[in-house]
């Protein structure tokens, strides 16, 4: 699931993970973006629940996702129109997500089994194993230190482990919800995203498809803040994805086709704009400069100048949505990952590209540059 690629003109190793899934092929009259037109109808009336547009490798999960909120069903069966069963989509242990620590010795995954796991990177050796979600792990990272591991689950909750000891040291709680009857949990639905403060491990941001985003203090367990955008055209809609800036002062979240810059220190809205045509999948912040990276959809991605707001470059070149982006730490090329299965190399500067890493049969999950 963890592919190895040298990147000619930079000088940097670059580690790619492809979700495992399979697939029964493109439907007919299936969109161009390669995502599935999906209809769920209740078995006994053939009322229909839900409709949706997903890729393929999120078919399993998007699905769990509805029924969460009524029953922790462990296992889906799919059938066409036609009585035609389509199982198993997934198998029982797809990897749902994964990051790499930022000097490319560790790696860290969450999966369907519901176990993050933190690896050595060069060896492959799982060295820590952390039990205790519930649901599979969508989300995961890692701080930049190395000493903690963030997750987040289809349980609501996120956590913060402990490496060297394996021990959950925060399960992330909102007591606002806990006031409304629930169980404990760090968010109303499913998280879709957690994320360290580069600075400051005892700083994580979440986010989640009941289209908020929480900032917290992991030493206290308090929620800091908690963002969202109360009405159109910005919201209220599932808050896909978080970064923090370099200087940690500021994060930007990504809901549907708009991004959002935050203030971290009083929660307040700074800019919001409108990225791309079709929902942002990914956000990565440079480390010195002030560019943002996002992914798309829409089959692009862009880097923005956030001082002035501008588009600085559209890079062009995946024919399914981009799933993963980075920027190196020089901020000279940036780094794009697909549904498509391939990678791209893009020198900021120009938008060109570089250089095209294939040999992913699957969709891409995670990309980013680590010293060699």
């Amino acid at each position: 699931f963890v592919s190895k690629a040298r990147s000619g003109p930079v000088s940097h190793s670059l580690f790619v993970a492809a979700g495992m899934y399979t697939s029964t092929g493109r439907q007919r009259g299936a969109p161009a973006d390669g995502t599935w037109a999906i209809t769920v109808r209740n078995a006994l009336s053939g009322t229909v629940l839900t409709t949706c547009h997903v890729l393929p490798s999120d078919l399993v999960v998007h699905l769990k996702q509805c029924v969460k909120i009524v029953k922790d069903v462990p296992e889906i069966t799919l059938m066409t129109e036609d009585s035609k069963f389509l199982n198993p989509v997934a198998p029982p242990q797809s990897l749902l997500s994964a990051c790499c620590s930022g000097d490319g010795h560790w790696l860290v995954t969450g999966s369907s089994v519901g176990t993050p796991k933190f690896w050595d990177a060069k060896s492959g050796e799982v060295k820590r194993v952390f039990e205790g979600h519930a649901g599979s792990v969508c989300c995961v990272d890692v701080s930049s230190d190395s000493k903690f591991v963030a997750s987040g689950s289809y349980d609501f909750l996120g956590k913060v482990w402990e490496v060297e000891s394996g021990n959950c040291v925060r399960t992330l709680v909102d007591p606002k919800l806990e006031g409304e009857g629930l169980e404990p949990r760090t968010h109303l639905l499913h998280l879709l995203s957690i994320r360290f403060s580069p600075y400051d491990s005892s700083v994580v941001a979440t986010t989640s498809a009941d289209c908020t985003a929480k900032v917290w203090n992991v030493q206290s367990g308090e929620c800091l803040h908690r963002l969202c955008h109360a009405e159109d055209p910005y919201g209220p809609l599932p808050v896909s994805t978080v970064c923090f800036a370099a200087n940690g002062q500021e994060l930007v979240t990504a809901s549907d086709s708009f991004c959002t810059l935050w203030s971290v220190r009083t929660g307040l809205e700074m800019r919001t704009w409108e990225a791309h045509t079709s929902t942002v999948t990914c956000v990565a912040h440079s480390v010195e400069e002030a560019l943002l990276l996002t992914g798309s959809k829409d089959g692009t991605a862009k880097i923005w100048d956030l001082q002035s707001g501008l588009c600085r470059r559209t890079l062009q070149g995946h024919e399914r949505p981009v799933t993963a982006v980075a920027l190196s730490p020089d901020s000279k090329f940036a780094v794009t990952g697909g549904g498509d299965g391939l990678a791209k190399v893009w020198n900021t500067h120009t938008g060109t590209c570089e250089q095209t890493l294939e040999g992913n049969r699957l969709g891409i999950l995670m990309a980013m540059f680590v010293p060699c």
